[in-house]
């Protein structure tokens, strides 16, 4: 639902009991759109965190005020005129450890999301839930929020559905792109676009946390 909360069933972690964080499904959001352009020849979808903090720490509530960034969840280009429905689990039917594989697929063409980057870092061990697994990979297709729980920001989800009039963006190949090469890409193609917006509340913005915390 716009301007509602981002379903847990669609997120990569959700709290636990504690107020940390969880595995959760990560399922992909069974998504719908329709009335594109007479002259549209292909759909691209991008669901991205518009209030990612740019350095995270554990050891203290991340401030609000925090410059952020925008990172991508899911990018899918090259959707066929013909597709204006994306079933759940089209792009995530869970986590798996190493990542799934960018590129084609059966509803167009996956670039990588941001866990590209975050489960190939050193700092991957923060995420306490996915410790002892096999982690390192490419990570494409669609990956769900899992917002840093001590951020006392609460985080906008935007979807998109850009109308394009072209069947095909010019992208590296095998799907090794990203959000950003996207929108670079879409530059003077978009006939259309339309957006909804769901919020991701973090156990320490709902807290209203202000004291240090340390994570066991």
């Amino acid at each position: 639902v716009n301007n509602g909360q981002y379903p847990y069933r669609y997120s990569y972690c959700r709290p636990d009991a504690e107020g940390r964080r969880q595995a959760a499904k990560n399922l992909s959001p069974p998504l719908h759109w329709e009335a594109a352009p007479a002259a549209t020849q292909s759909f691209a979808l991008l669901i991205s965190d518009l209030d990612a903090p740019v350095k995270v720490t554990l050891k203290k509530p991340i401030d609000a005020n925090q410059p952020s960034q925008t990172v991508y969840h899911w990018v899918l280009v090259n959707i066929p005129v013909s597709i204006t429905r994306l079933p759940e689990s089209a792009g995530s039917k869970g986590f798996v450890p190493g990542g799934k594989q960018p590129g084609a697929t059966a509803y167009g063409e996956a670039g990588i999301n941001l866990y590209n980057d975050v489960l190939n870092s050193p700092d991957v061990d923060s995420l306490q839930f996915i410790k002892n697994k096999v982690y390192a990979g490419i990570y494409g297709q669609y990956d769900g929020p899992c917002p840093p729980w001590n951020d006392l920001k609460s985080h906008r989800y935007q979807i998109t559905v850009y109308a394009l009039d072209v069947k095909k963006l010019q992208l590296p190949e095998h799907g090794m792109f990203t959000g950003s090469e996207v929108l670079k890409a879409m530059r003077g193609h978009i006939l259309a676009q339309s957006s909804l917006t769901a919020y991701y509340v973090t156990p320490a913005s709902s807290a209203g946390m202000t004291k240090v915390i340390t994570e066991n």
